[in-house]
């Protein structure tokens, strides 16, 4: 399937490094397009661990 991933976290009281690791988690499923925008085909097993791994 075909996905287009957005986020939005907040870089006040320690959310830099969360939105360091959510972009090198999204990196290793998706491509990177601009900011916090990431997509790409994945895999419906691909997709479970990618919302297990930032959640």
């Amino acid at each position: 399937m075909y996905i287009i991933l957005v986020y939005d976290i907040s870089l006040e009281n320690g959310g830099a490094k969360i939105w360091r690791d959510t972009y090198k988690i999204c990196k290793k499923y998706l491509s990177h397009v601009q900011n916090s925008v990431f997509e790409g085909e994945i895999s419906e097993s691909q997709l479970f661990e990618l919302k297990k791994a930032t959640i």
